[in-house]
């Protein structure tokens, strides 16, 4: 996603369709509750939360305060401080893990584990070529591990519960794949004879 904007509007289609399914669900004990509607959208909250990881900001009170309370006002006219947002951030928690579910891609059926540790006692064997040639782009994890990191925020040591480390995670993933360049693998020329031959 290149804007805020198109963020927004993505979630937002996504939030649509998603909560009135949800709400069916849901089961009650039967005492009453309020479920007053709060004064940002669940979209807002989700797209704050998402655009929080495609930032250079490396914590969120920092990003809340210095980005989106100076620059993003017009975008959220109703805007919650900072203790609020914290909050009423656990509420997003499913729609946020329904949202990766939709945006992420499909599966490839290539897989990479790392072996470092087991290879030392394993005994030589012959492998498949396809294997060999797939050895030879496991840099390519390296570099989304790497992105993940240091670019969408992923490894962060303090959280408070368990709630804020799924916020976090899931929404790092789903600024992964909102991003527009990420690493692929490229089966080239030279492989593709290793494998003919």
């Amino acid at each position: 996603m290149t804007t805020i904007d198109e963020l927004y509007c993505n979630i937002d289609d996504f939030n649509q369709f998603f909560y009135p399914e949800w709400e069916k669900t849901l089961l009650e004990s039967g005492d009453k509750k309020r479920r007053r509607q709060g004064v940002m959208s669940l979209s807002e909250l989700m797209t704050i939360l998402i655009n929080f990881h495609q930032s250079h900001y490396k914590d969120f009170k920092s990003y809340d305060l210095c980005h989106v309370h100076q620059h993003l006002r017009k975008e959220f006219p109703n805007l919650l401080s900072y203790t609020r947002f914290l909050g009423v951030m656990s509420s997003v928690l499913v729609p946020l893990c329904a949202y990766f579910t939709h945006c992420k891609g499909k599966p490839t059926g290539i897989a990479f584990v790392d072996i470092t540790n087991v290879r030392r006692n394993m005994k030589p064997r012959a492998i498949a070529l396809w294997d060999k040639i797939m050895l030879k782009k496991r840099f390519i994890i390296e570099t989304v591990n790497e992105q993940l990191k240091n670019i969408t925020q992923i490894e962060h040591s303090c959280h408070r519960s368990v709630s804020g480390f799924m916020l976090n995670l899931i929404g790092s993933l789903i600024a992964y794949c909102h991003k527009k360049d990420k690493p692929t693998i490229r089966i080239d020329e030279s492989d593709m004879k290793t494998l003919c031959i």
